[in-house]
Order: structure tokens, then sequence, then C-alpha cells
């Protein structure tokens, strides 16, 4: 039935909803259900939440921090970097080492276009150049 709404609705679309009121009568029928969650959905808030309540910024940054732990290698998570030593920070790592003046970010590759991609290669290029401590 929603697929029937959504092209009932698409036709009228260019006749100034002309059909207006037989998409109205399909609604009800149409309403969101609930389903049982399925593993991976993408509607499930719970590995987000237990991401924020870690300390981390995403489901993923979660998984990442798991492997590390496994493997025996804790690094900070959330840490402001500066560009020099005594300045405010360019960016926040999602993982880092400072001592080893290691950060690592964890995004995916749809992240990583325009605007986004012009910051991140800027920050990379500020932090290569900066004068170690």
């Amino acid at each position: 039935m929603p697929l029937n709404i959504l092209l009932t609705a698409d036709v009228h679309l260019g006749m100034k909803f002309a059909g207006y009121p037989n998409v109205q009568k399909e609604l009800p029928e149409a309403a969101p259900t609930r389903r049982p969650l399925q593993k991976g959905d993408i509607e499930d808030p719970r590995p987000w939440m237990e991401a924020y309540a870690s300390g981390l910024g995403s489901a993923l940054e979660l998984k990442f921090l798991r492997l590390f732990e496994q493997n025996g290698f804790n690094p900070q998570k959330q840490v402001s970097i500066p560009a020099d030593e005594g300045q405010p920070p360019i960016t926040i790592a999602d993982f880092a080492v400072p001592e080893r003046r290691l950060a690592i970010y964890i995004d995916s590759a749809a992240f990583h276009v325009g605007q986004n991609l012009r910051r991140d290669n800027f920050i990379r290029n500020r932090l290569r150049n900066a004068i170690p401590p």
C-alpha cells in the first residue's frame, strides 16, 4: 500500500494535487508499524547510544575501539589536537596517542568529499608541518 500512495502522490503533483482526497483516504492504511529490529538495522539507536556513553562520536568508532582493545592497543578517545603547543586545537581526533604523535580518524569515505575533504587536507598539512614538542 505505501508504494501505491507514493505513485498516486507523484502522479498528481503535476496536476496541483488533483488526487489528494484519494491519497488522504489511503494514509491510515500506510501508517508506520512496529517491526522487530534486525542485525545491522540502521534504525536501531542502541549502537549510537552505547558509543556516546563510551565517550565516542559514532557506532563505527565504538567498533574500532573494541578492535583496538582486543589487540592490546588503548589510545585516548576524542583528543583535541593543536598544530603547535599552547595554541587552540585545530581538530579533534577520534583516537590518539599524543606521546607518539599519532592521531586516528574513523570516518566513512562518503564523508570525505567537498568541503570536508578540503578541511581534512588543511588539517593534515598543518599537523604534518607542526613543530614536534
